[in-house]
């Protein structure tokens, strides 16, 4: 597989790139979720996205440290 291909075809990678932010907050239809799933378990690139997405998330959600 080169950079250009991507696992379900170009489409369905640019699809799951869009939704992924509505993948991690929950907020995507049944359908759409499965189809976003599916091209998760073979794209690599798309997995990294989301858990790059995780990361800043759980970042935003730390406590501001205390003022000195």
């Amino acid at each position: 597989m080169n950079a250009r291909t991507h696992p379900g075809g170009e489409a369905a990678h640019r699809a799951t790139q869009e939704n992924l932010p509505w993948l991690l907050s929950g907020r995507m239809g049944e359908a759409e979720r499965a189809l976003a799933e599916d091209h998760l378990r073979e794209c690599a690139a798309c997995r990294a996205d989301l858990a790059a997405l995780r990361r800043l998330r759980a970042s935003a959600e730390l406590p501001d440290p205390p003022c000195d």
